[in-house]
């Protein structure tokens, strides 16, 4: 057991150190729109503008990013509009009048995007992306 309770610490640490190489080299393979500044890219639809991405939270496990989305569509066309741009390469978990969560797995990374209107009548739009290696 004190093994294995010493080698947590340096897995955790592992992971921690581990998941940005491989946003990194997602990026730089192919998967280059899995990253948070192309996802915020291409949230910001035409007419859209996006706010600067913020780290949220990094954990051994994943890492959290969040940005804004203003734009002069309702939720409803806006939403539509991100399955078209978003549908051939992510799933859809929930898309409602409430919010549009999507998900990706590629070479066994999770990916997810969940949108959420900040007012019933659209033009803001809350966008957290969640990344997890492996």
């Amino acid at each position: 057991m004190a093994i294995i309770g010493q080698r947590l610490p340096v897995v955790g640490a592992w992971r921690a150190a581990v998941l940005p190489m491989a946003l990194l080299l997602a990026a730089a393979c192919g998967a280059r729109d899995l990253g948070p500044e192309s996802l915020r890219q291409r949230t910001a639809l035409k007419g859209a503008t996006a706010s600067p991405v913020r780290e949220l939270e990094r954990t051994a496990f994943g890492v959290r990013f969040s940005w804004d989305v203003s734009t002069p569509r309702s939720w409803v066309e806006y939403r539509a509009q991100l399955l078209d741009e978003f549908g051939p390469q992510f799933s859809v978990i929930t898309s409602d009048g409430a919010s549009l969560v999507l998900s990706r797995r590629d070479g066994g990374d999770t990916y997810r995007l969940e949108l959420r209107p900040v007012s019933k009548e659209g033009g803001q739009v809350r966008v957290v992306f969640f990344a997890s290696a492996g």
